[in-house]
């Protein structure tokens, strides 16, 4: 129990991250994830 709360909060943290990189992508006008990976 505590191995799958331990990787739900990974997750959670990646996805805040992956928040924070595209926002600075699109400040150097540059593609973000999703327009690259349609599939996200």
């Amino acid at each position: 129990m505590v191995q799958a709360l331990s990787t739900i909060s990974d997750v959670e943290r990646v996805r805040q991250y992956q928040k924070l990189i595209e926002l600075e992508l699109l400040k150097m006008n540059t593609f973000v994830a999703a327009e690259m990976t349609p599939n996200l």
